[in-house]
This record gives structure tokens, C-alpha cells and sequence, in this order.
């Protein structure tokens, strides 16, 4: 098998004001639509795929998946939802919205991409209790305010 190049990048878009993340996510789609390698983008955009209640923007996803992108959960298993755990870490919040992707492009060159969820029904980490972890005074905390989503690329 021949070696292969891909791009791997990983973002975290503004949060409070749309325009700045909408101008984030307009220069990294600039950036990242020159050349043919696959790519992988992955990262906390705060932008919904639809309008949800608390999320009211969905331009920067509308850009990413405008751009060529596909969004690697879209229609996968289980929800997807990902954000967001109490602030302060040690109480569950809710997680009820997703915010957080794994998107590539040009993925024919690294072979069927898919989420692959095994025996799981839905492929997001740090979201169950026995994920929780110990601060240093002892008390259980998520390892995260987000859980994080995953998917499996199987190269050809």
C-alpha cells in the first residue's frame, strides 16, 4: 500500500459572537479548499446543524458543509449531542446540543469513511458516569464541560 497524505485540524470556533465565528470559519474554509489531499476537521464549532432553542446559529456549519465538508455523524447513531456539562464540573449538566463535529473531505482518497460505533449506540465519549475522573480533592468531575464525538476512517 502506498503512503497518503491527509490533513488533520482541529478548531474551536468563538462561542458569544457569531460574526467573529462566522469570519473564523470563512477563512479556514479558504484555507482549507486548496488541494486535493483528504481532510479531516474536527473541533467545537459552536454552530448547530439546525436552529436549536439555546443555539442560534447554524452559518458556520452551513459554511463547513458548503464547502465540501461532510459532517461524519450526520444521520449516524444515538443523538450526537455533545454540550455541555455544568461549569463547574461536578454536576451533570445537559448535554443536548451538537456543537461539536468530525468532518472530512476528500475522503474517497483514504477509502470508505464512516462512523463506526461497534456495540456502542452512540459514539461520543466522557458522557457517562464511570467517565468522571477525580480533581484533587477528590471529588468526581467530568473530564470535560463537552463530551467529545468520534468516528473511524478505514484506509483502502
Amino acid at each position: 500500500m502506498a503512503d497518503r497524505a491527509y490533513r488533520v485540524i482541529n478548531t474551536h470556533l468563538e462561542a458569544a459572537v457569531p460574526q467573529i465565528r462566522n469570519a473564523q470559519a470563512a477563512e479556514l474554509m479558504a484555507y482549507l479548499v486548496t488541494g486535493d489531499a483528504p481532510t479531516i476537521l474536527l473541533g467545537d464549532f459552536n454552530s448547530a446543524p439546525d436552529i436549536e432553542a439555546d443555539i442560534d446559529d447554524h452559518d458556520t456549519y452551513l459554511a463547513v458543509t458548503g464547502a465540501g465538508f461532510v459532517d461524519m455523524w450526520k444521520g449516524g447513531p444515538g443523538t450526537g449531542f455533545t454540550c455541555c456539562q455544568g461549569a463547574d464540573l461536578t454536576a451533570a449538566g445537559s448535554l443536548s446540543k451538537r456543537i461539536d463535529f468530525v468532518f472530512v473531505r476528500n475522503s474517497s482518497a483514504l477509502g470508505a469513511a464512516s462512523i463506526d460505533t461497534g456495540e456502542d449506540d452512540d459514539f461520543t465519549v466522557g458522557d457517562q458516569p464511570l467517565d468522571r475522573v477525580p480533581n484533587p480533592e477528590g471529588t468526581l468531575i467530568w473530564p470535560s464541560d463537552h463530551a467529545g464525538v468520534g468516528a473511524v476512517l478505514y484506509v483502502d
